[in-house]
């Protein structure tokens, strides 16, 4: 028998190629395992790429946004008798092509008809009605096409369907009815199913439903016609209107829960297996020892005239890009402003010496000179926002010197206050029976938050690095009722103008008008700060923790903006897309556990008490100093396209006796995660906005920032499976500075657009949530905090979304 071929195509923007690839696999694997077995009809179903292009022989399945504009779901047929099938775009739409499928290949005309026992309905129940015969219509999937028949095929929700028996005139024992077995005798119509006739004695169609209610016996109004493109079945599918949109199903029905706790096993399992074959390739880690940069420095530095060409800004020795990738082959390196990198690179040797010469977009930002000039500003750490800063190059050339950032004559202008942790707390390991409520934004970070704000009964103590979220500071009044106070201790860092909703200081000043002498609020000592009237932290008090009646606390990655807490549905699926496409990855956890939430009350207290005895102290000066610099940069858009998600991750709650570290710099935060890296025998997975180098002769503390970075390195070249996601921040000169320390970026990072978070999973048996970014900064002098969780309850929750992301989110592509 010559096997039928089936296609499916996608005319929706949301369902990729990629998606369609996954569901066609499944569906083939499914006609090939289950079905053929059964009907004996040999049939290959494949991915199309293009909904325009339908080879010969192919029966198309079109994913379209509208079934009813597209001419009504279900079968249909050419002018030359040709069948294909609509079904319309949903999160389960694959159940609907499924189903499709199945049918097409036992009917492709639509119009098969089957003689057997008539049915009726005799004291609410079906049976067999004795001496009537019915011809029915060979529908294999509408008997049992609701949801709770549905099976999977890997992580793909396909139809059951019933079997060349299910017509059988009586009952046999032993005879299997439909694949998955729920059908049990012949004829029978399960609840949310279906079944349509041609009643030879009355002339018409009938059909009989399980829509909700008890079974029903209806009349089909009309007279079906099968000729030309009319068939029987788009007669009966367009006067039928099941209970349930397959391709839709809500997210809180039983298939799609069994649908995403499926897809998550799956993604964990095989990702984890993956690492077995990459790790086989290279046993010891990175597959060649790095290139040495003399031969390019010595190269640079004897042909700088080459290169030294109108409109180029710098040369440096990095590393060469394909297809917007790192390598592993040393090129020079040519910065020019981005409208400027043509014509650069038209003036510039291709190569030189058998090195390639790179051109590329200086990632530095500019601010308006003289006669519309754009100067290039000093990046380094310091003087500008951390994820805008550049690293430096050894024997790099600047051919266009760069000004200094007002932002750093403000820093230098602060008074310095010496930082000094509370008394009476330590940061030492706690272990205690506790409650630790999961989760991730954009999904469910705003969802959560928005519960732990409720029911304060004393007070609320919080430091935080921006909030600017309306959304949230609605409901921060909302939950502190009289007399309840708060305390609030805010950064006040540099933004573009019209970034966010509001300016730290519309919410400070909101909150003053609604709460008045029950808050206690303090500009907190950042360098950054342009509140700031003195400065206890270099750069940032980038701190996320709240913490409730000394009982529970939230600790996060995120701030309290709609960036990183966006005010959505978590059952709208459009909307966490559309949110996973425009808004921050946060991870978050609520802790219940008054032990802890002491410790981090005792230095949120403390951190305000400085800082307003800072802003007493200072006077008039402190005015002054907290008069906000305008420092109008032009800031290099990093573009990085967006993906979609295959699973939004529900909240996920830890009630257990668990060790838990509390971590806060600039006290305590180098050492553990140096000691939890090192301690790694499997894996390392790590998702961080980005991964800063610095120049070993600045980087102090004890151990050093630059120790992190290389035990990432080491534990790459032990052949540890070690993965890294950042943010598109991670431009081309931070990925090159990373693979200069060591760190094999080529296979083992990804980025990702709007990653913001600062995990770290280990040995899926620890997980750190912290706000630290990894610069020399944020693991070191800044103010930042976060959780070394010893729970692998906790940790493979968290590496469950690692890889998601990982697998779906990331990508292998520079943004700049």
């Amino acid at each position: 028998m010559l096997p039928r071929r089936i296609g499916i195509a996608s005319r929706v923007a949301a369902i990729d190629l990629r998606e369609i690839l996954r569901v066609a696999a499944a569906i083939n694997l499914q006609v090939a395992r289950d079905f053929q077995p059964i009907w004996n009809i040999a049939a290959t179903v494949t991915a199309l790429a293009d909904p325009d292009a339908i080879e010969p022989g192919v029966w198309p399945i079109f994913v379209v946004q509208d079934t009813e504009e597209a001419g009504a779901a279900g079968l249909h047929l050419t002018d030359h008798q040709q069948p294909f099938a609509l079904v319309e775009a949903g999160p389960t739409w694959s159940l609907t092509a499924s189903h499709e499928c199945l049918e097409m290949l036992v009917d492709p005309s639509g119009n098969w008809l089957v003689s057997s026992a008539g049915i009726g309905i005799v004291n609410g129940d079906v049976q067999d009605l004795s001496g009537a015969k019915f011809e029915y219509l060979v529908e294999v999937a509408d008997p049992s096409e609701d949801p709770a028949n549905a099976y999977m095929v890997d992580d793909v929700l396909v139809s059951d369907f019933y079997t060349p028996r299910f017509f059988d005139p009586t009952l046999a024992s032993g005879v299997r009815y439909s694949f998955t077995g729920k059908v049990t005798r012949p004829r029978q119509i399960l609840p949310g199913g279906y079944i349509s006739w041609l009643n030879p004695k009355l002339g018409i169609m009938q059909q009989l439903r399980r829509f909700g209610g008890g079974p029903e016996i209806v009349d089909l109004p009309g007279t079906p016609a099968a000729s030309g493109r009319k068939t029987l079945r788009g007669f009966v599918d367009e006067q039928t209107k099941p209970p349930m949109n397959l391709a839709r199903l809500p997210s809180n029905s039983a298939a799609v829960a069994q649908k995403v706790e499926r897809t998550i096993w799956l993604q964990t399992a095989s990702a984890l297996r993956s690492s077995a074959f990459a790790l086989a390739l290279h046993p010891h880690g990175v597959v060649e020892a790095p290139e040495s940069p003399d031969e390019a420095q010595a190269a640079l530095n004897a042909n700088v005239a080459q290169l030294r060409v109108a409109r180029a800004t710098m040369a440096y020795v990095g590393w060469h890009f394909e297809n917007d990738w790192i390598t592993r082959k040393r090129a020079i390196v040519v910065l020019a402003r981005a409208e400027d990198v043509q014509a650069v690179q038209n003036q510039v040797p291709s190569e030189i010496a058998g090195i390639p010469v790179d051109v590329r977009s200086d990632p530095r930002p500019t601010i308006a000179g003289p006669g519309g000039t754009a100067l290039l500003i000093t990046a380094a750490a310091g003087a500008v926002r951390p994820e805008y800063a550049v690293p430096e190059f050894p024997g790099q050339i600047d051919f266009e010197n760069s000004i200094q950032s007002p932002m750093l004559a403000a820093r230098a202008g602060k008074p310095h206050v010496k930082y000094e942790p509370p008394s009476g707390v330590t940061l030492a390991p706690i272990t205690a029976q506790m409650t630790l409520i999961l989760h991730a934004s954009p999904e469910q970070g705003w969802a959560q938050l928005q519960n732990f704000l409720k029911n304060v009964n004393k007070e609320l103590v919080v430091g935080i690095y921006e909030f600017t979220a309306p959304h949230i500071e609605k409901a921060l009044v909302r939950g502190l009722k009289s007399p309840d106070k708060l305390t609030l201790t805010l950064d006040s860092p540099p933004e573009p103008k019209g970034k966010r909703e509001q300016t730290v200081e519309d919410t400070e000043q909101g909150l003053r008008k609604a709460l008045k002498k029950r808050m206690t609020f303090a500009w907190a000592l950042a360098g950054q700060g342009h509140d700031a009237p003195a400065m206890a932290f270099p750069t940032s008090y980038h701190i996320k923790v709240a913490v409730k009646d000394s009982r529970s606390f939230w600790l996060s990655s995120g701030n309290w903006n709609t960036s990183n807490q966006p005010d959505i549905d978590p059952a709208d699926r459009s909307a966490l897309q559309e949110a996973i496409r425009n808004n921050d990855r946060d991870w978050h956890v609520i802790c219940d556990c008054p032990s802890l939430a002491k410790v981090f009350r005792a230095y949120l207290l403390k951190d305000n008490e400085t800082a307003i005895a800072a802003a007493a102290a200072q006077g008039a000066a402190a005015a002054l100093a907290a008069a906000p610099v305008q420092v109008d940069l032009d800031m290099p858009e990093w573009a990085l396209a967006a993906r979609d998600a295959r699973t939004f991750f529900d909240a996920h709650t830890v009630r257990a006796s668990i060790k838990v570290k509390p971590l806060l710099t600039p006290d305590d935060y180098r050492k553990p995660i140096l000691e939890l890296l090192k301690s790694a025998q499997k894996r390392i997975y790590m998702q961080t906005q980005y991964i800063h180098t610095v120049d070993p002769q600045k980087d102090t503390g004890e151990p050093t920032h630059m120790e992190l970075i290389a035990a990432l390195a080491e534990q790459i070249n032990a052949g540890l499976d070690v993965r890294l996601i950042t943010s598109e921040y991670q431009n081309k000169q931070w990925i090159e500075s990373l693979q200069d320390a060591g760190v094999d970026t080529v296979e083992h990072l990804r980025i990702q657009k709007n990653v913001h978070n600062k995990g770290i999973v280990v040995d899926s048996e620890t997980v750190v949530v912290s706000s630290q970014n990894w610069s020399a900064d944020g693991t070191g002098p800044n103010r930042d905090a976060g959780l070394i969780i010893y729970n692998a309850e906790a940790a493979k929750y968290f590496e469950s979304i690692f890889l998601h992301d990982w697998i779906n989110l990331a990508v292998q592509k520079s943004a700049n």
